[in-house]
């Protein structure tokens, strides 16, 4: 049951929501087509400061047909010049959050004019997508409104490297979750003869 990986350019494959790591300044070559195809949005709300790009800030953005997605999660990392593994974890954890209520298929733009290599970027933002979309209250009473970001889609080219990294990221932040699960599990679940 856990989160599948792919690789498609955007628009190849139908997302729920397009991810969009912002760095300080706004700059890469997705970030300036996708504010191009929003007619310079998100360029007026760095302008405004509204969407700062500060790591672990994440801006929910609703579309109305001008992206292949109905809705952008604009998750920032920080100063350009000083973005890691870290930072992208975080941005993945934060935009897993703001889509709680969503789930779905999530395509990550990954960005080539980011100091890391491309199957880094793609191991932290799948890592931190995974981490970030638990959900430690599962056994309370009630109904949970909370869906799973099931498939995770990198927007690149084909790179069996990239679909490599991405997919052992998943399968250790699965396996992260399950410990998880196993110390946030009540007693009359945690039964030894059980597991």
């Amino acid at each position: 049951m856990g989160v599948t990986i792919g690789m498609a350019l955007p628009g190849q494959e139908q997302a729920d929501t397009l991810a969009l790591p912002v760095a300080q300044p706004l700059g890469g070559e997705g970030a300036r087509i996708v504010d191009e195809k929003l007619g310079g949005r998100l360029a007026r709300l760095v302008e405004s400061g509204e969407l700062r790009g500060e790591r672990g800030e994440a801006m929910l953005l609703y579309l109305n047909g001008e992206l292949s997605a109905p809705r952008l999660v604009a998750a920032g990392i920080g100063p350009r010049d000083a973005v890691d593994s870290d930072a992208l974890r975080t941005a993945g954890a934060a935009a897993a959050q703001s889509v709680a209520r969503v789930g779905g298929t999530m395509l990550w733009l990954l960005d080539e004019s980011m100091p890391l290599p491309l199957s880094e970027q793609a191991a932290a933002l799948v890592e931190g997508t995974v981490l970030g979309a638990y959900s430690p209250g599962r056994w309370k009473t009630g109904e949970s409104d909370r869906r799973p970001v099931e498939r995770i889609v990198l927007g690149h080219f084909d790179d069996p490297q990239i679909l490599a990294a991405a997919e052992r990221a998943a399968l250790l932040a699965e396996r992260t979750n399950r410990a998880r699960d196993l110390a946030n599990m009540p007693p009359n679940e945690l039964d030894p003869e059980r597991l």
